[in-house]
């Protein structure tokens, strides 16, 4: 059992350790239930080889590198769904973004919901994103996985049948 304990510590604190919380103050934030778990299940896919992993960057360079991952994925999401809005939530860097088809600019960043009871949302490592924006695995294979959490209801892709939630 200690045993157990201590892999569980050393997998959780390695995919912690290595995140960037691009502007410190993070007090406040909303985190989706169960965000926690996707660092975990990213590093044993990680560890096991089943997803790349990325270069640790730090400070501004990781914030541009985030937005630009976001960026892409929302421009992915654009072009092969009809979904009009969806909060992004960046597990490891505790980072909210905003996609709506109908605003100008589609994406914003750092725009936290006011609460999660109502909204679509993905939530998801800066490692499986990269992994998906490089056809390493889909959003559904993330979510059969555990490396992708969905809100509540909402289904990939959207119209589809329910995939799996994950509820912790």
């Amino acid at each position: 059992m200690k045993i157990k304990h201590l892999l569980f510590t050393s997998i959780f604190f390695s995919a912690t350790a290595s995140s960037c919380l691009f502007h410190g103050n993070v007090d406040g934030t909303l985190s989706p239930k169960g965000a926690p778990w996707t660092l975990v299940t990213t590093q044993l896919e990680v560890n096991q080889g089943g997803l790349l992993p990325i270069k640790i960057l730090d400070g501004d360079a990781a914030f541009r590198r985030a937005m630009w991952w976001l960026n892409l994925f929302t421009r992915s999401i654009e072009q092969q769904s009809t979904l009009d809005e969806v909060y992004i939530y960046l597990t490891d860097a505790k980072l909210w973004a905003y996609f709506n088809r109908d605003n100008s600019p589609m994406l914003q960043f750092e725009n936290n919901p006011a609460t999660l009871s109502s909204v679509e949302y993905i939530a998801l490592s800066q490692t499986t994103l990269s992994n998906i924006l490089s056809d390493q695995i889909t959003i559904a294979q993330g979510v059969d996985k555990e490396l992708v959490l969905l809100s509540p209801g909402f289904v990939w892709p959207p119209g589809s049948l329910p995939a799996k939630q994950l509820y912790l």
